[in-house]
């Protein structure tokens, strides 16, 4: 009797297991009465969160840990195109951490974005602190560096496209997932390369759809994404592996509840690791303040190099030093064969930045010559008339 008892007691122990699997856990891919959404509702979803805002502007604190020796300087050049090969391995002598205020904003596919504060340069192998801007006026994409403060140098480079190539800068990613996530010109995905997974996944305690590459890349290279079924199929996290994961960078997201415009990054961190886990990168943002929706003219995106700005067209491959009137002073190929620096450019007008010596040099070398040769035929002939004189005397 006693046995029957305790069968009967595991028996329905067992029921009460299977049965609350059975609603936490169903086979049509159900997680707690939830179906997992088709790839059409999260386009759905996106684009009318997307379509309900036009505009914004956001500003936050970014502060980034970059660890001893591990931050290659790449060989861009300087302003004339000019590497320094002593630049090309130097890493940092120990780890980095610097911190910058970004102010975004756009309107449709217009965007700027501004950098103020402490930030690693790779291409200089340094802690700069010099402001950078990003522009797109919907036509031309402009770059500002402001390299005053380290160099004295202002560099400027107007995009080889008519399109929006900033948007794709890991500066702007976290917004172009929250307001523009199906504009391939905004930054966004194209879902038709996705796939939604049968299963969920749960990050930070909240059941969470993923979307992975479709088909999946061979050498694990793509982005992964997990949404938030009950903000808005919000992207809360978001990884991204280079070929053969030689670097996984992961995002994590959090959300602040606007009563007016729906779900706002309030903050977000991300880690950059390698093989055998090595730390590329480490960060931190959070918001500091935001408008949405509000009129932002075309000017705020439009970019006027200041004087004296050494601007790269991409759209033409020439290059010209900005005058407060008239026309740039145009830089030449023969100038920078040369071998001209920045300060020479500055000072001197077209083609004439440490030119050769000109004929009047030549000419100011021959008048000379000529009168040393005059010089001497006069002392010979002085000599010769003295010679003359003495002979006659005796």
């Amino acid at each position: 009797m006693l046995n029957r008892l305790r069968r009967s007691r595991i028996v329905a122990a067992v029921l009460v297991v299977v049965g609350v699997c059975m609603l936490v856990f169903s086979g049509d891919g159900t997680v707690m009465g939830e179906s997992v959404p088709t790839i059409d509702q999260v386009s759905a979803a996106w684009k009318a969160r997307q379509e309900r805002i036009r505009s914004g502007r956001f500003e936050w604190k970014e502060t980034v840990l970059i660890p001893k020796g591990v931050a290659i300087a790449m060989p861009q050049g300087d302003a004339t195109g000019k590497v320094d090969v002593a630049k090309l391995e130097r890493l940092p002598a120990t780890d980095v951490s610097v911190e910058c205020t970004r102010t975004v904003i756009f309107n449709g596919t217009m965007l700027r974005m501004d950098c103020e504060g402490s930030y690693w340069n790779p291409i200089r192998a340094e802690i700069a602190q010099d402001p950078i801007v990003n522009t797109f006026d919907g036509e031309v994409g402009k770059n500002l560096f402001d390299y005053r403060k380290s160099t004295g140098e202002i560099l400027g480079a107007i995009d080889k496209e008519a399109r929006n190539l900033q948007c794709r800068s890991p500066v702007f990613l976290v917004l172009a997932l929250a307001y523009r996530p199906c504009d391939l010109d905004m930054g966004g995905l194209n879902l038709k390369k996705y796939t939604v997974s049968p299963n969920m996944d749960t990050i930070d305690d909240r059941t969470c759809v993923v979307l992975s590459p479709n088909p999946p890349s061979p050498h694990g290279e793509g982005r992964t994404l997990w949404l938030d079924p009950h903000r808005d199929l919000l992207v809360v996290r978001l990884q991204t592996a280079m070929r053969d994961k030689a670097r996984v960078t992961t995002y994590d997201i959090s959300y602040q509840k606007d009563p007016s415009h729906g779900w706002v990054p309030s903050e977000w961190k991300w880690i950059a690791t390698g093989g055998g886990r090595r730390l590329f990168e480490q960060g931190a943002a959070r918001m500091k303040g935001y408008s949405i929706n509000t009129d932002i003219p075309r000017s705020e995106f439009q970019l006027d190099f200041p004087v004296g700005t050494y601007v790269t067209d991409f759209r033409s491959m020439k290059r010209y030093i900005a005058r407060p009137a008239g026309e740039p002073r145009t830089v030449t190929k023969e100038e920078l064969r040369r071998g001209a620096q920045y300060e020479d450019l500055l000072s001197t007008e077209s083609g004439m930045a440490r030119s050769e010596p000109t004929d009047s040099g030549g000419a100011r070398l021959t008048l000379l010559l000529l009168s040393m040769v005059i010089i001497v035929t006069c002392v010979i002939a002085l000599w010769v008339r003295q010679i003359r004189l003495r002979r006659q005397s005796v």
